[in-house]
């Protein structure tokens, strides 16, 4: 697992675009110099010519050493929480980006699945829903994603989960427990080419540790500055549950930029290896259980980094 913090730096001005921290010129200039320096990973946005840069580098980078000092100079506070539009001007969260290899994927028992498949598979139709079923629209099959009729998993409005009928039959093969199929409706069914089913668990989490906060008028799960979020469990609840290899999670937030609140899908281990196995495309986030919430940073709640790490400072 590595872990990276993602903190975007802009110089002052009238206008305040992103919840980012604002420092003077002379200030900023400093930062490219330090980023410059240490040779990290610094990415200009477009709409500031070299006028706003994006660091990312390890948690215990030397350079941060140097450039939260900066920041809390220019009058900003960094915390945790989440910050609102109209704190923007002195409240920064950076965000700290996980990415996971295989050995982290295989040591979990579940996942939250992040990404299912490589895009949309089709609007819905007019109607979403007829008799609990979802309605589709024929036409617009495979148009994001170019695999057409052929695609295997994808989505409809985002959170609808939905498999080709071989996929369903060889998940049938293998007893994947917990799941029901129910068949996907067509506006024009005469148009269709292929049978796809939508995926519904039977199963739903209990309670998740993972706290859930109002986010502009809307629910999200907010564990900190930490994405993706991993939502955590208790152990022992989840093994209260019949055996299952999917579920929804107990809460509903919205997904995708939607308003819309939506449970969130949580997998087993050996399913992900039967959609490894069959070729899918799924990105998956892992399950804590009874895991703490991470551990924040030294930047977050002190004024001086470890000794350790103010060690490997410029000044050697």
């Amino acid at each position: 697992m590595k872990q990276e913090l993602l903190i975007g730096i802009h110089p002052a001005t009238d206008k305040v675009y992103y919840p980012e921290p604002h420092v003077s010129l002379p200030l900023f200039d400093r930062v490219r110099e330090i980023t410059q320096h240490w040779k990290i990973d610094v990415n200009n946005h477009a709409y500031i010519p070299n006028r706003h840069v994006r660091v990312r580098c390890e948690l215990d980078h030397p350079a941060l050493v140097e450039l939260i000092p900066i920041i809390r100079s220019s009058g900003m506070k960094i915390v945790a929480h989440l910050v609102r539009q109209k704190d923007w001007t002195r409240l920064i969260r950076p965000r700290i980006i996980t990415t996971y290899d295989e050995s982290d994927l295989e040591s979990c028992d579940y996942f939250v699945v992040s990404r299912w498949g490589p895009d949309t598979l089709a609007a819905p139709a007019q109607n979403t829903r007829r008799e609990g079923l979802l309605v589709v629209d024929t036409s617009s099959v495979g148009e994001d994603s170019g695999e057409g009729w052929e695609q295997k998993i994808g989505s409809v409005c985002g959170y609808d989960f939905v498999v080709h009928h071989d996929i369903r039959r060889a998940w049938e093969e293998r007893g994947l427990r917990g799941l029901e199929f129910r068949p996907v409706l067509w506006d024009f069914p005469e148009a269709a080419k292929h049978e796809y089913w939508e995926m519904v668990p039977k199963t739903f989490m209990p309670q998740c540790l993972t706290p859930v906060v109002e986010d502009d008028d809307r629910l999200s799960f907010d564990d900190g500055p930490f994405e993706p979020v991993e939502l955590r469990y208790l152990k022992a609840d989840v093994k209260k549950l019949p055996a299952f290899d999917v579920a929804w999670t107990s809460e509903e937030v919205p997904i995708f930029g939607s308003m819309c609140g939506t449970r969130r899908m949580i997998v087993s281990q050996r399913l992900r290896q039967v959609s490894t196995e069959l070729g899918l495309d799924v990105d998956y986030t892992p399950v804590r259980l009874d895991a703490p919430p991470p551990e924040l940073p030294w930047f977050f709640h002190s004024d001086e980094p470890p000794r350790a790490q103010a060690a490997l400072s410029r000044k050697e």
